[in-house]
């Protein structure tokens, strides 16, 4: 009967990533293995039913020590990263220790749960909150330079459309308030368009516009924007 309810609970475990491993804190041996302990963790289970050590206190947070302390019927759950024996794969359990008596004897049943694919859901949910709020942060600031870098070239337009009425009569002044005009609202198209393209941004989907310019002519329409 104990040999039918193994190979029924064998069936149960084999094809889950939940190990299951019943031994004796006395000699520590185990009475059960789950066959999938290979699988998952890619260690023997000969040698498992042996010497539980090895896997029981493999990293920190488990000890003899703490192993002792557990009441009879109580129960001890931890957290633990563990590397796959053979292909150096990391994974993460979740560790649940029961004390229990089983034919008068003293016996721990472990549970190792894999909880590696949470883990990892955890932690791209962190990055991509911490993305987010960079990506909110950057947008703010970028709005906020923008708005004060549109009152320098709206300051020209509206200054050279004062001047112009003023010297209409001046041809030549009026060929060059006219011109500047035309760079100053060339300058305030482009910063409307760079407001425009932040969607770009977020979907990262921003490219650059690599064109040659002329240097000297882009000192002079800076200044005349800031005269």
């Amino acid at each position: 009967e104990i040999r039918a309810r193994e190979q029924l609970f064998d069936l149960l475990t084999e094809n889950t990533e939940d190990i299951f491993i019943l031994f004796s804190p006395e000699d520590f041996t185990a009475e059960y293995v789950s066959p999938n302990l290979e699988r998952v963790l890619g260690l023997e289970e000969a040698a498992i039913r042996g010497d539980v050590r090895p896997l029981l206190f493999a990293e920190e947070g488990l000890s003899p020590e703490l192993l002792a302390e557990v009441p009879m019927g109580g129960a001890w759950t931890g957290e633990q990263e563990m590397v796959h024996a053979q292909s150096r794969e990391p994974r993460w359990f979740k560790q649940l220790l029961h004390r229990c008596s089983l034919g008068r004897q003293d016996q721990f049943i472990l549970m190792l749960s894999d909880r590696t694919k949470e883990r990892q859901m955890v932690l791209a949910l962190d990055d991509a909150l911490h993305t987010a709020k960079a990506a909110n942060e950057a947008k703010s600031n970028f709005l906020a330079n923008m708005s004060h870098d549109i009152r320098t070239p709206m300051n020209a337009i509206v200054g050279f459309s004062v001047l112009l009425g003023r010297d209409a009569e001046h041809p030549e002044k009026v060929r060059e308030y006219t011109r500047k005009i035309t760079s100053s609202s060339q300058h305030l198209l482009n910063l409307i368009n760079d407001i425009l393209d932040m969607s770009k941004i977020e979907s990262g989907k921003t490219s650059l516009n690599v064109s040659e310019f002329s240097l000297p002519q882009l000192v002079d329409d800076l200044y005349a924007m800031m005269l």
